[in-house]
């Protein structure tokens, strides 16, 4: 191990890792890396790292240095460090392979309501073969290019089969009436424009847009605890089924001390190259397959893709969406 002493942090979503970047040799299954240049965390303020005990958190977009790598972006041009000194361990590893077709895939799952994961897969050039199906998926070509992200057109939603009105996309080349979806294993939630949150919870049975003191001064959509609407997502001619506890979250009224269930979509104005940041909790409702493309991952040449497999079913879903809330509603609120 060789601690470098030169400073790095690692900025998220709800907090920082500050450190040093160190190098060592990283090994995760069969693959090990020589000399990989990581964040040897000296302050960590990511309360959900600190709270599940986490001793470190590894990137898997296929970003190279000076792109989305802070580490990279670091030690690029540094003459006392080899220029590809900051590459991601993903990338690594990719490289050992130069000759096959390198991938990603990830398997999510919940253990009960809006909890964590359970019985999840993650797999370096395999498949889990409970889903080896999704080799027969079409592949999803990545939109608008290989920018380092994992995004890619879809068509639109329905709730129970009837369609969402989409509003333009903000992605340049985007065909008329579909949009950009950008997946993320690091986001526990799903971004999208408000005029589409709008049009998803409009056609859900009991929804309602309203005021929330509690939420701040922004409306917010509420919907029955029990719903079983299914909103499905189109994607490459397929249809992707959300589990109905995926379409809110539980918080309690401190008022009144009673439970609601509101949407768990966030929104934002304008993100780059994406209408949809879609984490987690869209997620955990296929397999996803990233393929790294064949020889430099880095070129655009390479063709990157994602291939997608469905692991909701409409139907039982919305049978154990009625059973799991009950049980969480009752203790809440008996």
């Amino acid at each position: 191990f060789q601690d470098t002493g030169i400073p790095v942090s690692n900025g998220y979503s709800g907090g920082f890792v500050n450190g040093t970047i160190g190098l060592a040799t990283v090994q995760l299954g069969p693959y090990s890396v020589a000399q990989q240049a990581f964040n040897n965390a000296k302050s960590v303020t990511l309360a959900l790292v600190l709270d599940l005990g986490l001793d470190g958190l590894i990137g898997m977009s296929f970003a190279g240095q000076g792109d989305i790598s802070s580490i990279g972006d670091t030690l690029q041009g540094n003459p006392n460090f080899p220029e590809d000194a900051g590459r991601a361990f993903i990338l690594n590893v990719v490289d050992q392979t130069p000759t096959q077709n390198s991938f990603i895939a990830f398997s999510l799952s919940r253990t009960d309501d809006q909890e964590g994961t359970s019985d999840a897969s993650f797999t370096i050039n395999d498949v889990d073969p409970k889903y080896a199906a999704v080799q027969n998926a079409p592949i999803l070509p990545l939109f608008p290019g290989n920018i380092g992200e994992w995004g890619f057109i879809f068509g639109g939603f329905t709730v129970d089969g009837k369609p969402v009105k989409l509003p333009p996309s903000n992605v340049d080349g985007v065909p008329p009436g579909q949009m950009v979806l950008r997946l993320d294993t690091g986001t526990p939630f799903t971004f999208m424009p408000q005029a589409l949150i709008d049009g998803i919870y409009s056609l859900i049975p009991g929804a309602q847009n309203q005021q929330m003191h509690f939420f701040g001064p922004n409306k917010v959509w509420t919907v029955p605890c029990n719903t079983t609407a299914i909103l499905s997502l189109q994607i490459g001619g397929q249809e992707f089924p959300i589990h109905p506890l995926d379409l809110s979250e539980v918080v309690v009224d401190p008022s009144t001390n009673l439970p609601l269930c509101v949407t768990p979509f966030a929104t934002f104005t304008q993100a780059f190259g994406m209408d949809i940041f879609a984490g987690d909790s869209f997620m955990r409702n296929f397999y996803s397959v990233f393929n790294f493309g064949v020889e430099n991952p880095q070129s655009v040449a390479d063709a990157p893709s994602v291939q997608l497999l469905a692991q909701t079913n409409a139907q039982s879903a919305s049978q154990d969406a009625v059973k799991v809330r009950a049980s969480l509603l009752a203790q809440i609120a008996p």
